[in-house]
C-alpha cells in the first residue's frame, strides 16, 4: 500500500511518499525513499513492485531537449513500459476487463504526468496523488492549496491526511522537488 502526492508550484514539481511497503499481510518501513530518479525525471509507482522493477535500472532514452514530458511519455516512456507490463504479467485480463496493476507519476522541471502500465498517458495540472491513501490525499491536498502557499506543504498535508485515515501508508515521508 502506497501513498504518492505530487504538487507543482509552476517552476517545479514537489513529490513525496510514505514508506511502508506490504507484502501479503505484513507490512514493514523501508530504509529508502519511493521516490526514485531517471536521469532528470523524478518519479514513483504505486501498486506491484514489480512495475516499479520494470523500470529502475533500465537504459531509458531520456526526452529531446524541447520535448515536453507529457510527448515524451506518450511517444516513448508508455509503449515501452506496457510492452514490459504485458511480458512481466503485470497487467491481466479478467471476464474480458484489462486489470492495471499501478501507477507512475513522472516530473520533469515543472510537468507532472500520471502514467498506467496499458499506455494511458495523463498530465496533471496542479496537484494529484495517487496509491491507497490517494483520494484521501487528494481531498487534503485541495484543501491545503487554498490555505497555503508552497507546493511542498500541499503534498505534506496530502500524506499527512493519507496516513491518518489509511493504515496502508506511514511515515517517514520521502520528499524531493525537481530542477526547473
Amino acid at each position: 500500500m502506497t501513498v504518492i502526492a505530487a504538487a507543482t508550484d509552476g517552476t517545479r514539481v514537489c513529490m513525496g511518499a510514505d514508506s511502508q511497503y506490504t507484502n501479503g499481510g505484513a507490512k514493514f518501513i523501508a530504509a529508502r525513499t519511493k521516490l526514485r530518479r531517471m536521469g532528470k525525471i523524478l518519479y514513483a509507482s504505486d501498486g506491484q513492485l514489480g512495475l516499479e522493477s520494470l523500470i529502475e535500472g533500465s537504459d531509458w532514452e531520456p526526452p529531446q531537449a524541447a520535448e515536453s514530458l507529457f510527448r515524451w511519455a506518450c511517444r516513448y516512456f508508455a509503449p515501452v513500459l506496457r510492452e514490459r507490463a504485458v511480458r512481466a504479467g503485470i497487467t491481466e485480463s479478467r471476464d474480458g476487463f484489462v486489470q492495471v496493476c499501478g501507477v507512475v507519476m513522472l516530473a520533469l522541471r515543472s510537468e507532472l504526468v500520471k502514467v498506467d502500465p496499458l499506455g494511458g498517458v495523463l498530465p496533471v495540472h496542479g496537484f494529484w496523488a495517487i496509491g491507497s491513501g490517494g483520494a484521501e490525499a487528494r481531498g487534503a491536498m485541495h484543501r491545503a492549496s487554498g490555505d497555503v502557499t508552497t507546493a511542498d506543504m500541499v503534498v505534506r498535508a496530502g500524506l499527512d491526511a493519507a496516513c491518518a485515515l489509511d493504515d496502508g501508508c506511514s511515515r517517514p515521508f520521502g520528499i524531493e522537488w525537481t530542477n526547473p
